[in-house]
């Protein structure tokens, strides 16, 4: 029996690495570079259960300098769909929130750790936010807001690192609230 796949994408170190392979490829010791506090034999273990269950692969247009290191990238998405989560218990739910809420945060943690140590932190110059909208919307609206945002987000991600783009991390979490 396969691990379904909200345990295996919503482990803390493997959520880890995903975010760390999004829209790029790099070799294992850039990302044991990039997640310096998991331990390299976590690392290679957790980049091994994601490459047998088929959501890393290795780069083949990556030619390193060692022939023998090899770069990784994402095989195919790695988003939880809603049939992948059906009758999941309240628990569950919570823990897997828990787990991504957590890796958000020590990812923001990790952003005004590295600003801080080049000077003064700027949000603004940095293009920082966190913030909430609240709006009315039936499901057909809603439903044509999603597709819209998915598309300019598509659209963003196709592109590529270049001078002046600087990687950037765009979390939206959405759920009904009570009138």
């Amino acid at each position: 029996m396969s691990t379904p796949a909200h345990t295996l994408l919503l482990h803390p170190i493997r959520l880890r690495l995903i975010q760390a392979l999004t829209a790029r490829s790099l070799s294992a010791a850039q990302l044991q570079d990039a997640l310096q506090d998991i331990p390299q034999s976590s690392l290679y273990r957790h980049l091994s259960i994601l490459r047998k269950a088929g959501y890393v692969q290795v780069d083949p247009e990556i030619q390193n300098a060692d022939p023998r290191e090899k770069s990784y990238r994402l095989a195919k998405p790695t988003r939880l769909r809603h049939t992948q989560v059906q009758g999941l218990s309240l628990a569950e739910h919570k823990r897997m929130f828990t787990t991504w809420g957590a890796t958000l945060m020590q990812r923001f943690t990790d952003y005004l750790s590295d600003a801080a140590a080049q000077g003064p932190i700027d949000l603004e110059a940095d293009r920082v936010g966190y913030t909430e909208r609240v709006f009315y919307a039936d499901d057909a609206e809603f439903d044509a807001i999603a597709a819209q945002l998915e598309g300019v987000m598509a659209s963003a991600a196709e592109r590529p690192a270049g001078p002046g783009r600087r990687r950037r991390r765009l979390c939206t979490v959405t759920f009904p609230e009570k009138s």
